[in-house]
Formats: C-alpha cells, structure tokens, sequence
C-alpha cells in the first residue's frame, strides 16, 4: 500500500491529492465548457443573423478585448483581494450574461450590438479566472508542485474546453443555439458552486496600504527592468496575435461557401484547436525543470506559423 502511495505522490498526477486543488480543478473545467460552448454558439448566431465576416471576427474580438484592458489588473486584485471572492462575482456575472443572452435568442432578438456587450462581459472575467486560479495552485500544492498542478490545470481546460466545443456545436446543430447558450450558464453555475466549497484561506489583502495603481505601477516597473520578461511578453502577444486569433475565421470556414460543414463541424474545428493545448499541456506536465523552456517556446511559435501556412492551403476539412 506504502509503494503505491508513494507513486502516487510523485506521479503525473500528485496535485489531485489536494482536496482544494480537485476543486480548483472542477472550476476550471466547468468554466471552460462553458466559455467553448458560448463561443461556438456566439459565432455562429452572429453567422445565422449577418452573414458577414467583419462582425463575426468581432465577435471574436469583443470576446477577448475585455482582456487587454483588464489583464493587467487582474493579478494585482487577485493579491489584495480574496481570491475566493472575486471567481464568485466573475463567475455569476457570467452566469447571469448567459441566461440573459439564451433568453434573447429564445425571442429572435436581431439586435447583434448586445449580444456583444454580453460577449464582453464575459469575456471580461478570463484574466481574473487564469490569474486567481494558479495563484490559488500555487497556494495550495506548494512549489514544488505548482508546476505540475498548473500544467494538469491547463490540460484539463483544453481537454475539457475541446469536448465543450464539440457538443456544443453538435447540441446547436440538433436542437439550437439557445439550448447550448443554457447548458454553459449551468456549467457556470457547477463552477460558483465548486469555488464556494474551497476551504484554502488566501492572502486577506496587501498589507502594505498601497493602492490598485501603485501595485500595477510596481509590477510594470519589473517587466520593464526585465529583457527576458519583456522577450516572453512580446512572445505572448505573437502567439495570441497571429496564433489563437486563427479561430475568429472558423465559423467563415464552417459556412456553405467553403467547407460547409456547419455548426457541428464548427464545434470540431474549436475541439481540434483546443486538442492542440492538450497536447502542449501534456508536454509542459512532463518538464520537470523551466529550462530551456525559451527555445521549446520559439520552437512552438515557428511550428504554428508552418501549420497556418498549410491551413490556408488547404482544400479539406
């Protein structure tokens, strides 16, 4: 019995030992279904209702904009405030959005503008939900695990992201886009819920008295100071850029004019994109060291732009 615990506790799969950690888990998932469900059913009721290109690579936009904006806060809240607190308020915020916007397709309501501000909304809470969470691992399995919590943590958002995305647009191609927009606000619901039972008392706070704008100041300052920071902020943005911005032109791909595949092969094209970053997640849970993770990053980045080249080339599905 002593052995196989013992596997277990330096095996892939150390970090579901921790109670709290399953239940950071169980969020991320939740949420995850939810945000490829609500992305696949945004796209292609923005598709259904305009049929332009322009509005549905908006959609995509308003979806992620909210995050520029707010990113660079997030990580500041999330050390003066309760990390517990703020997933509860991101997550009924997007909860309530869902309902809102299922109950408006419900009544073919044609007016596209709001349906993007309830888009921005929830795309609003991402920064705050990435940046609480692995806060929140790292608290709760300590450093020598965070690796491995983190890394499980992202395998399970893309694994479970791409399944939501699959039967999301199956669920949108048999029954409709509203009943896809409710299932995600449930899965919303699973995460409150999930949170709410965390036990893990985080930091009540920054001690200091300093304010919102002084910790960002402070932490911009270090970015600043810091070539290799900057080189992996720059690399980030390439990657978002040019790399997961690829699948604000799915729905143009899924449509009778090129692929026709529909709304189920829309949800396919996002699962695939989201088994990719099962993929990575696999092979970071398996570093046990940061280094060379520069060159691996680069590589990675030089790897996508090969296999958008021979995206926009081909003639299949």
């Amino acid at each position: 019995m002593q052995p196989k615990l013992s596997r277990i506790q330096h095996g892939p799969f150390r970090s579901f030992l921790y109670r709290d950690y399953r239940l950071v888990w169980i969020c991320a998932t939740s949420s995850s279904i939810a945000n490829w469900m609500l992305k696949t059913a945004i796209a292609w009721l923005v598709l259904e209702m305009t049929r332009s290109p322009v509005l549905i690579t908006v959609a995509f936009a308003v979806f992620a904009i909210p995050s520029v904006f707010i990113g660079p806060f997030a990580g500041v809240w999330s050390d003066k405030y309760s990390r517990k607190k703020l997933l509860v308020i991101v997550w009924i915020i997007s909860c309530v959005c869902s309902i809102i916007l299922g109950l408006l397709v419900l009544a073919d309501f044609q007016d596209v503008w709001l349906f993007f501000l309830l888009t921005a909304l929830i795309g609003s809470s991402m920064p705050i939900v990435f940046v609480c969470s692995q806060t929140y691992i790292y608290d709760i399995v300590g450093p020598n695990n965070a690796l491995n919590g983190i890394s499980l943590w992202s395998l399970g958002l893309r694994l479970v992201g791409a399944a939501g995305a699959i039967i999301g647009g199956f669920i949108i191609e048999s029954s409709g886009i509203y009943l896809a927009v409710f299932i995600a606000a449930m899965a919303y619901g699973v995460a409150i819920v999930a949170v709410i039972a965390i036990r893990h008392v985080d930091a009540k706070g920054d001690l200091d008295g300093s304010s919102v704008l002084d910790n960002l100041k402070s932490g911009l300052s270090v970015i600043k100071g810091s070539g290799l920071l900057i080189g992996v902020v720059i690399l980030a943005i390439i990657a978002e850029a040019f790399g997961y911005g690829i699948s604000a032109i799915f729905p143009i791909l899924a449509d009778v004019g090129v692929f026709g595949v529909g709304a189920f092969g829309l949800g396919i094209m996002n699962g695939a994109f989201g088994v990719g970053g099962v993929l990575g997640s696999i092979i970071l849970a398996g570093l046990r060291t940061l280094e060379r993770l520069g060159s691996l990053l680069v590589l990675v980045l030089l790897v996508c732009g090969f296999l958008l080249l021979g995206l926009s080339l081909s003639n299949y599905f």
